[in-house]
Parts: C-alpha cells; sequence; structure tokens
C-alpha cells in the first residue's frame, strides 16, 4: 500500500501543468468514490452473510451496520490528524460529531410526534377553503 501511494505521489508531483493536476486529482476522486462504494458493499453483504450464520437478529447487524456507517468516517479522520500530528483537530471532529449525532437523533421523534399530532381540517366557510387559523 506504501508503494502505490509513493507511485501516486511522484506522479502527481510529475504533472507541469494546473490542468493536468486537476485531471489526475479528478480521477483519483472518482477512483476512490468508486473502490470505497465497491468497499462498503463488500463489507455489508458479507458482514450479513456472517452474522446471519452465527444467528444474530437482523435488527441487530442492521444496528450494528448503521453504528459502524456513521463512526467510521470520524474514526479514520481522528486517526489521519494524530498521524500528522494535528491532535486538536482529531478531538474537535470527535466532539463536533457526536453532539450532531446526539442532536440529530434526539430531535427526529420530536419532529414525527408534532407531525403525526398535527391535524389538518377544512375551514367553515362555504367554499371549503383550508387555511392555518382553524387548525
Amino acid at each position: 500500500m506504501q508503494k502505490f501511494l509513493r507511485q501516486l505521489e511522484r506522479f502527481s508531483q510529475s504533472l507541469q501543468s494546473p490542468l493536468s493536476y486537476l485531471s489526475a486529482a479528478g480521477l483519483l476522486l472518482v477512483v476512490g468514490a468508486a473502490l470505497i462504494a465497491l468497499g462498503a458493499n463488500l463489507l455489508v453483504d458479507n458482514g450479513t452473510i456472517i452474522a446471519q450464520a452465527m444467528g444474530v437478529p437482523e435488527s441487530v447487524i442492521a444496528l450494528t451496520f448503521v453504528a459502524l456507517g456513521t463512526s467510521l468516517p470520524e474514526l479514520v479522520t481522528a486517526i489521519t490528524s494524530l498521524m500528522k500530528g494535528h491532535s486538536d483537530l482529531s478531538l474537535g471532529n470527535v466532539v463536533g460529531a457526536n453532539v450532531f449525532n446526539l442532536v440529530l437523533v434526539t430531535d427526529m421523534p420530536l419532529t414525527s410526534t408534532r407531525l403525526k399530532s398535527l391535524r389538518v381540517r377544512p375551514c367553515s366557510v362555504s367554499t371549503r377553503v383550508w387555511c392555518s387559523s382553524c387548525l
């Protein structure tokens, strides 16, 4: 893996014009996104097969993959920033992501409860117009 990264670094340094550099960066972005999608698909498919073979319920499998999917980006960012010597970035990323997840998760049930309790009924006027004052 290190050899491949060194070759990519040499390739990007050998490019002289900004247009060819952007083309190489775009190509690497597309290839990286495709590899991430492929890896995620393989992880979910094979992880599900292994967990089902062990007798794990499907709800636990689903929750585990959701937890992994939300936590792995923060873990990768934390490890990368620590390797580069930016421990403050690592700490800020972990705290910020957890606060965001808590706020998002605690607000969803409240929002769905509000939407269920909201009833819309027609106005009492003869034209049967819907208005906000009659809610």
